[in-house]
């Protein structure tokens, strides 16, 4: 302190030195956030178990489904039990689960559940989302209904868990919530209960999660490190909308934030890193303008989310132990008013250890449906192009890219 208050005095007067203390108060503010800063892992370790030797496209596959399923069905999750690789649907339209073997493209179940009575099940639409534990545990949140239930692979409702007291709301106001499961809980963003006078940007972080015990019901919340970008300024709260991963074989969680450029990697038992994941498509963060009048007020989080460079979905696949991130390139203002919104993306493929191995070139579209069979990672081509514009509503059609591993 002695040597600032000497450099205090040799600056000048009563001003400069004023200056100088807010300076230092600025500069105390980025050294303390520096400090409680997960480490970064800037991924130039050369201890990289495999690498990506090159990419075969082709081998198209075809899925069929019936009147009742929505081409644009954001509730899916492909399951790998044994060996056996399944595609789960939930239709909100008809309330039920449907089951693809990805083997063949055909439907291998359907489970229909009513939406009154003591089987009941409600609300399992936009923002709410489903976890597959086994074949007996199917676990559902219906953000609308602010509930949990646990299905069989009967289609029997054996428990349900009503979360509506508590003081948090949970999951995702994008079009699913992210889930995970592990050890008999399963795990949610949390987010505030946001007044209808409140602006929901002006919630600078959100960095809470929500373990939620299935046996007892017990709400605990968890604290995750926050990228320091979010420190910054006011964005869009669909940019904090984080989307996240379990790995059940380093028994660890993986999240990724729209706007960060790393992953972190926790247990909530001390352990906290983060690994720099890095997409050259991101780079131009604006923040939330609420004196813009170029779109109506209803509409400013959703145009800064548009408008933004950000990160999507997060991808863990397990037959070849790897992660894939998705990246994507801001619109722009006179797109997003004209609703094009297709735009620049790709797919960073990441080892076991979180090392960046390759890119995969994205066709734009929506990356909804995806599964894996061996060292080839199927997703859906563009849902405007192959199925609205060619009024194409009984099949959807993925693209393939076969991996090539040293």
């Amino acid at each position: 302190m002695n040597l600032i208050l000497m450099y205090s005095n040799l600056i000048g007067g009563k001003n400069n030195r004023a200056a100088f203390f807010t300076l230092m108060k600025s500069l105390f503010k980025i050294i303390l956030l520096l400090l409680f800063s997960c480490k970064v892992d800037s991924g130039d370790d050369k201890s990289e178990i495999f690498r990506v030797l090159g990419y075969k496209f082709g081998d198209d596959f075809v899925l069929g489904i019936d009147d009742e399923t929505n081409i644009f069905n954001y509730l899916s999750v492909p399951v790998n039990l044994g060996n056996e690789s399944k595609l789960f649907f939930f239709s909100e339209i008809s309330n039920t689960l449907n089951i693809y073997d990805v083997a063949n493209g055909t439907l291998d179940k359907k489970l229909k559940y009513p939406i009154q009575g003591p089987n009941s099940i409600f609300g399992i639409g936009f923002n709410s989302g489903f976890v597959i534990a086994n074949y007996d545990s199917i676990i559902y949140y219906s953000r609308l209904m602010e509930r949990v239930y646990i299905s069989n692979s009967e289609g029997d409702i054996y428990k349900s868990l009503n979360l509506s007291n508590d003081s948090n709301s949970f999951g995702s106001i994008d079009l699913t919530s992210p889930m995970a499961y592990r050890d008999k809980s399963i795990y949610l963003q949390s987010l505030p209960k946001i007044s209808t006078y409140s602006s929901s940007d002006s919630i600078k972080v959100l960095n809470e999660i929500s373990k939620i015990n299935l046996e007892t019901g017990l709400v605990t919340k968890l604290q995750i490190q926050s990228p320091a970008i979010y420190f910054s300024g006011n964005f869009s709260y669909q940019l904090k909308m984080l989307d996240f991963v379990y790995n059940p074989k380093i028994d660890k969680f993986i999240f990724s934030y729209p706007l960060s450029d790393s992953l972190y990697v926790v247990d909530f038992e001390g352990y906290s890193k983060a690994y720099l994941a890095k997409s050259n498509l991101v780079s131009d963060f604006i923040e939330t303008d609420f004196q813009n009048k170029i779109v109506s007020k209803s509409k400013l989080t959703n145009y800064y989310f548009w408008i933004n460079d950000s990160y999507g979905k997060l991808i863990y696949d397990p037959i070849n132990d790897i992660y894939l991130r998705e990246a994507r390139k801001g619109i722009t203002e006179e797109n997003f008013l004209a609703r094009k919104l297709k735009t620049k993306k790709e797919v960073l493929i990441l080892n076991n250890k979180f090392k960046k191995i390759g890119t995969i070139p994205h066709n734009g579209g929506d990356f909804i449906y995806y599964f894996f069979k061996k060292n080839r990672i199927y997703w859906n081509k563009d849902l405007v192009e192959f199925n609205l514009e060619a009024s194409q509503e009984d099949s959807i059609f993925f693209d393939s890219i076969e991996i090539e591993f040293n």
